[in-house]
């Protein structure tokens, strides 16, 4: 018999022990190049906190502050470098296809019209309105009336004939959020402005519901809730009496202008008592014209916020809530803030320690606020914007001191062209003692931050120069 091939399957006990000394090498070399990497990467420095007991950690936060300040600064430099050299090389390239492109014939396209820009647009809807209307209402912060308005429109729109009635069209100085400045303040900017045009004096409907908003009607014995609005009735019985006195067939047009974020659109919500347009407290929410019809005779139309001087610069806006927070330096508003505002109630609102100047403020604030960066150092322009949201929020309840006028006597007779149908002195006496007593009723136990004028300051910084 013929014997067979040797077999060369390994034994099974040997088969395991290759196996295991196999996987035993795998896992040293996994562990080795473990180690290897470890040993070459770099390790990345951990910035340590500092502690708050020790004594020099202010100094030490201010000093890593500035280094970052610094880094930030050659980071923007380089990109601007790097912008620069990408527009160049972007024309380069421009200009080499329109050199191989010019022996070619093609036909040439007209060069495609420039839209206007937003503030372009808004005051031409803004003249619309004023054409469109017969009685045209410009409303006014009370915190600041004189800043608010445009002597130049008020004029062109008091020389306009009104498209309805024979005579010139009417102007109200609507004086609203009078509830954000004491009493005595309110009395007397009614008295200044109403020298001019007839004033009312208005606060807005802040409840929450879609209707049936309601009107004070100054029961102060009961007591009114701030959320109540006051001056509507005045306000509508003005324009009623006005409709009826013209024996009007056609529909009378009431146009609401100003700034952005004064308040137009509360005004026409709490005229009709409905949430009847939109509202926000970012400024320019409203962006076209809309129409609301009050009743059969009257129309109500609301108007974009426009900025009405040409020579307003963006700090100013901003401290009128007039453009949105993010479109300027924070910290140059805020210092504006400081140079117009007392130290003493900021320290008070914030609860923060002295400071000297606009960077400790802000450097306080973040620390109080938890605006921080990484490594604890506090974000200055965070709590900048922080700031600004505050002073246009109501939380630093600031307003503008009226200037003294040459005639102090309270009887002074109201310049109205209006109607002689009516009385309508008896109507704006009447709206201005109840506004006067009402928010005297709401504002007991408020404290408010009157500001400084340029021309205080002035003074002040000469008075200083003297001393010195």
């Amino acid at each position: 018999m013929k014997k067979g091939k040797q077999s060369k399957r390994l034994d099974g006990k040997v088969r395991r022990a290759i196996k295991k000394k196999a996987k035993a090498a795998k896992k040293k070399g996994k562990k080795q190049a473990r180690k290897d990497k470890s040993l070459n990467r770099k390790r990345l420095k951990k910035n340590l906190d500092i502690p708050n007991l020790w004594p020099w950690k202010e100094e030490m936060l201010k000093k890593r502050l500035a280094r970052m300040k610094e880094t930030d600064a050659e980071e923007e430099r380089n990109k601007q470098v790097n912008r620069k050299r990408q527009l160049k090389k972007s024309r380069e390239k421009m200009l080499l296809k329109a050199v191989q492109g010019s022996g070619m014939e093609t036909e040439q396209q007209k060069p495609a019209e420039s839209k206007p820009t937003g503030q372009k647009f808004f005051r031409r809807e803004l003249f619309r309105v004023i054409e469109q209307c017969d009685v045209v209402i410009e409303v006014l912060d009370a915190r600041d009336p004189l800043a608010c308005r445009c002597h130049s429109i008020e004029q062109k729109i008091i020389s306009m004939k009104s498209n309805v009635t024979s005579g010139n069209k009417k102007l109200i100085l609507l004086l609203n959020k009078i509830d954000l400045v004491p009493s005595d303040v309110l009395k007397e900017w009614i008295r200044i402005l109403r020298r001019e045009f007839p004033v009312i004096a208005f606060k807005c409907n802040t409840q929450n519901q879609k209707s049936n908003l309601s009107q004070s009607k100054a029961n102060f014995k009961k007591g009114i809730t701030t959320s109540q609005s006051v001056g509507s009735d005045a306000l509508l019985q003005l324009l009623k009496n006005y409709s009826r006195s013209l024996n009007l067939k056609t529909n009378l047009s009431i146009g609401f202008v100003g700034y952005p974020n004064t308040g137009k659109s509360s005004v026409i919500n709490s005229l009709k008592r409905s949430r009847a347009v939109g509202t926000s407290s970012t400024p320019g929410f409203t962006r076209d014209i809309q129409e609301v019809r009050l009743d059969s005779h009257i129309k109500l139309i609301d108007s974009p916020g426009v900025l009405l001087n040409e020579n307003d610069n963006s700090v100013g806006l901003v401290l009128k809530n007039a453009v949105r927070v993010d479109q300027v330096d924070g910290q140059i508003a805020v210092n504006s803030v400081l140079e117009r505002c007392d130290s003493n109630v900021l320290m008070q609102v914030y609860q923060i320690a002295e400071f000297s100047n606009t960077e400790e403020f802000l450097f306080l604030v973040a620390k109080k606020s938890g605006k921080l960066k990484k490594g604890g150092v506090p974000d200055l322009e965070q709590a900048a914007r922080l700031v600004l949201q505050d002073w246009n929020g109501g939380k630093i309840p600031f307003y503008m001191q009226p200037p003294k006028q040459e005639n102090d006597d309270d009887e002074i007779s109201f310049a109205t062209s209006f109607s002689s149908k009516f009385d309508i002195d008896a109507l704006l006496r009447k709206n201005h003692g109840a506004a006067v007593t009402t928010m005297k009723e709401c504002n007991t136990g408020k404290t408010f931050v009157q500001l400084k004028s340029r021309s205080e300051k002035d003074d002040q910084e000469m008075a200083d120069a003297e001393m010195v």
